[in-house]
């Protein structure tokens, strides 16, 4: 087994309560009953406890099926053992803000219009696959253009049913934006204007309704674009875009279940600081 090999697996399985996350679950057959437990040995070198930051040398680590079991003790007679001596063995990452959809090389202005919704969901299994091979078992998607049909939700589905293997999804759903926001994917010229889509959100009530479309559809987290982006070819960074009445309208009566909200932090202070006098704890806060 290659150095990156065992190293990810460390990653993977070393994450207590979110293993589970790692490595999808594979469809059983309710006839044969649950699987049996496996069981596996980890033989750290160094223990890495990121809740206190202590380093412990030559920790014995026992995996029972997707949980960990004990961390610390002997090595038990007969059990298969993964030999990381020469390693440092810490919990599997999460990467808090991606975007997973479609090609990450191409950040062009017309990226989109350039490929399908099932292209852009291909893409996304690859990237996901990367994600899980470094050590990551968790990521937050922080919302994807409309034109790709909620492709994010149907991989983070297909995760949990066992069809691919990545990390868990917690994915957001559109990117709520104004018009001409950080979120209009339509940056062609007048007269060659592409359909406005349901991202769009220009008031109050259309937020809501923004909200309520991502909801319908599976989102997690909701994503607001509070201030313009940094590689916009229509909107300035510098601007915020959302005023304090639009972030709190975003709260009203917009599902059924609960959701995350999260604004896009303003790329200067003042724009930050506007986003958390509307009542978003750090850019964050529950749609309800």
């Amino acid at each position: 087994m290659d150095r990156l090999v065992r190293i990810t697996l460390a990653f993977a399985v070393l994450a207590a309560g979110l293993a589970p996350f790692a490595l999808a679950q594979q469809p059983t057959n309710a006839a044969e009953g649950p699987p049996e437990s496996k069981r596996l040995v980890i033989k750290a070198g160094r223990f890495l406890d990121v809740r206190t930051g202590k380093v412990t040398p030559d920790v014995v680590v026992l995996v029972e099926g997707d949980r960990i079991a004990s961390i610390g003790g002997p090595v038990p007679a007969g059990v298969p053992t993964i030999d990381l001596s020469g390693l440092t063995v810490l919990p599997g990452l999460l990467d808090a803000h991606d975007h997973i959809l479609g090609n990450p090389k191409d950040w062009s202005p017309t990226a989109s219009l350039r490929m399908s919704a099932p292209e852009a969901a291909i893409w996304g299994v690859h990237n996901l696959q990367i994600l899980l091979a470094h050590g990551f078992i968790g990521v937050r998607d922080a919302c994807e253009g409309l034109q790709w049909d909620y492709g994010q939700i149907a991989l983070r589905k297909s995760i949990e049913k066992g069809l691919v293997r990545g990390p868990r999804i917690a994915a957001a759903g559109g990117c709520i934006s104004l018009t001409g926001g950080h979120g209009d994917e339509d940056v062609l010229a007048p007269g060659q204007e592409l359909p406005r889509l349901p991202n769009i959100a220009d008031t109050m009530d259309q937020i809501n309704v923004a909200v309520r479309h991502d909801i319908k559809y599976g989102a997690d987290w909701i994503k607001l674009m509070a201030t313009g982006g940094v590689m916009d070819p229509i909107s300035d960074y510098q601007v915020q875009e959302l005023s304090e009445g639009d972030g709190a309208g975003s709260r009203g009566g917009a599902s059924r279940r609960e959701a995350r909200d999260g604004a896009r932090g303003g790329h200067r202070g003042n724009q930050g600081c506007g986003a958390r006098r509307r009542g978003l704890d750090r850019a964050r806060h529950a749609a309800r």
